[in-house]
């Protein structure tokens, strides 16, 4: 597939895309918003992503077969603000400090004529390890709910001060939930 540089949208969502990222969509700076869950991509995430400085909508990854670790170039991405989703993934070592950065996520949903507000981090069922960086709970704006279920770690959350007025108000691991 070969994309414009200009290109501001990728809805790549279950179409069953096979193979990894590719790294060339590092090179399309313009895009805004970059879904590709719930296909059979593999690999590892690629740190060009960290390049798309113009994301303000969302980046999801979930739903694939991704493995490695999280880059930390993804904390360029400070414009995001409706969620960043990498869940249900294989992927591995600890979070990155620097996703501290990404400080205007809050998303809008509608349900039932109703408008909520929702501050989303999705993590959840991967095989992260580590200490959960208290960058996460020291969010400018604010993160809600930050889904890290299937979590292999120490709980060291004594290391991890979610103070407020940065206060996350719900934790999620499979072995614990932290409402704060």
């Amino acid at each position: 597939v070969t994309l414009p540089a200009t290109t501001t949208t990728i809805e790549y969502s279950a179409l069953e895309y096979t193979g990894t990222i590719p790294t060339e969509f590092g090179l399309l700076t313009d895009t805004t918003r970059l879904n590709l869950e719930d296909n059979t991509l593999s690999g590892t995430m690629p740190t060009e992503l960290g390049n798309c400085e113009k994301i303000n909508g969302y980046l999801s990854t979930a739903s694939n077969m991704i493995t490695g670790s999280l880059p930390t170039q993804l904390g360029r991405l400070t414009k995001i603000t409706t969620y960043f989703a990498t869940f249900e993934n294989s992927m591995t070592g600890g979070l990155p400090t620097e996703l501290g950065s990404m400080t205007g996520i809050k998303a809008q949903f509608n349900h039932g004529g109703m408008t909520a507000m929702k501050n989303l981090l999705y993590l959840h069922n991967n095989k992260f390890t580590g200490s959960i960086p208290s960058q996460i709970g020291q969010m400018k704006k604010m993160i809600k709910n930050v889904y890290l279920s299937t979590w292999y770690l120490n709980y060291a959350l004594r290391s991890t001060p979610l103070s407020p007025p940065h206060q996350a108000t719900a934790l999620t691991t499979s072995h614990l939930t932290l409402c704060l």
